[in-house]
């Protein structure tokens, strides 16, 4: 039975945690390079640009983590099998917690920015509470789920999800209320989603169509890059990326004149 539960957490901790960490590490650095301007926006009351900046920051955080969570709840099994192709019994095992994995990357990597846009004005005492809040609500689930036989260790996402989902959720109200910026919740949060589901869906049908012709391993390849051209193919059509959001990417400047152009930007 330890030897089992060993090989279990062995599994999760080896494989699936790897994959997961994936996304938060995407969004990290929107955070760190949005704190100067948004600081010095909350230092002059400038309403107008602290909201721009905080909107392009939560959009292009929601631009980079939705696609990866939702690619890999969809795509857990085919992305395990790609990356661990020697492992393929320990894939097999712990690909449906990476579903629900892939989920909780998505929360924890959108309240990765917002945490850092609370420290910018002056609240950097909320996301270390909130984290501790989470975190208590971690264990309490991961003691009741994890312990139960059939759960086992595939309930261990569960307590990352409700933590982050938490987090994120009371620290953009916190932010909205103390602040009082307005965020658009479609253009920052909806246009990206469907994107992102665009992207999901066709990357997992794309990859059971040509699981049928050929290895597994082309077709995850085969329906990761299809998603992908999906992905950007729906996020220029609904003109879902501003000129504000290309500018804070390094070197942004030439492909924002280059969708300017052509019309292709909110």
């Amino acid at each position: 039975r330890e030897m089992l539960a060993s090989y279990l957490y062995g599994c999760y901790s080896g494989l699936a945690v790897p994959v997961y960490n994936l996304v938060p590490s995407l969004t990290t650095t929107i955070g760190v390079s949005l704190l100067p301007a948004v600081s010095a926006a909350w230092a002059v009351r400038d309403r107008r640009a602290l909201e721009r900046n905080v909107a392009s920051a939560l959009r292009l955080a929601s631009l980079i983590a939705m696609p990866a969570g939702l690619g890999i709840c969809a795509m857990a099994g085919p992305v395990l099998r790609l990356l661990f192709f020697s492992k393929p019994m320990e894939s097999a095992v712990i690909s449906p917690a990476l579903h629900l994995m892939g989920l909780s990357a998505i929360f924890v990597a959108l309240s990765l920015p917002v945490n850092a846009i609370l420290q910018a004005v002056g609240r950097a005492d909320l996301p270390v509470k909130l984290l501790l809040a989470g975190g208590g609500l971690k264990l309490v689930l991961n003691f009741l789920l994890v312990a139960v036989p059939r759960l086992n260790i595939q309930a261990a996402p569960v307590g990352t999800l409700v933590c982050y989902a938490f987090v994120l959720f009371v620290s953009f109200g916190v932010l909205v209320n103390s602040t009082g910026v307005r965020i658009p919740v479609g253009p920052v949060f909806g246009k990206p989603f469907f994107a992102a589901v665009c992207c999901a869906v066709g990357a997992w049908a794309a990859n059971g169509l040509l699981e049928r012709v050929c290895g597994s391993q082309l077709a995850a390849v085969g329906g990761v890059s299809i998603g992908v051209v999906i992905y950007a193919f729906v996020v220029l059509l609904t003109k879902t990326v501003t000129k504000e959001d290309i500018l804070m990417v390094p070197g942004g400047e030439k492909f924002a004149k280059l969708l300017e152009k052509r019309s292709l930007l909110g």
